[in-house]
This record gives structure tokens, C-alpha cells and sequence, in this order.
């Protein structure tokens, strides 16, 4: 895809998804479309970044008090 066309095409998805309150912005001088679930597009790369895991949730819980299945990690 050209960098013209892969711009547009970006444009494009950019523009659908500011309709649902994502934005777009710029790590490192590459452009991604943030969205409010918490991940993270670059349509160029076909990259999605999610986030918000929750790796060692249980653990994390655990030193408060609060006890959850062990499992999280495995």
C-alpha cells in the first residue's frame, strides 16, 4: 500500500472511531488511534496494542486481604 493510500486509509478509521471518543496520537512520531477500552491501532503496522491485562491480579489482592484463585499468572 502506497503512503498516500495507507494515510487515508488511517484518516478514514481515525474518523469512524472519533465518533466513539477515541483520538489519535503520536508516540514517537508514528500516529495511533487511541481507543476509550484501552488499546491502542497503528493500522500501518496492523498493530494492536491492548492493555490492562490485570497479570497478578490475584497476587496483588492477596497482599491486601482479599483472596482470589492463584491463577492468573499460569
Amino acid at each position: 500500500m502506497s503512503s498516500l493510500a495507507s494515510r487515508q486509509a488511517f484518516d478514514r478509521q481515525a474518523s469512524a472511531l472519533s465518533q466513539a471518543q477515541a483520538c489519535v496520537i503520536a508516540i514517537a512520531g508514528i500516529s495511533f488511534i487511541a481507543d476509550p477500552s484501552g488499546a491502542l491501532f497503528q493500522p500501518d503496522a496492523s498493530l494492536l496494542v491492548v492493555a490492562d491485562l490485570h497479570l497478578e491480579k490475584g497476587s496483588a489482592l492477596a497482599r491486601r486481604g482479599v483472596f482470589l484463585p492463584p491463577y492468573d499468572t499460569v
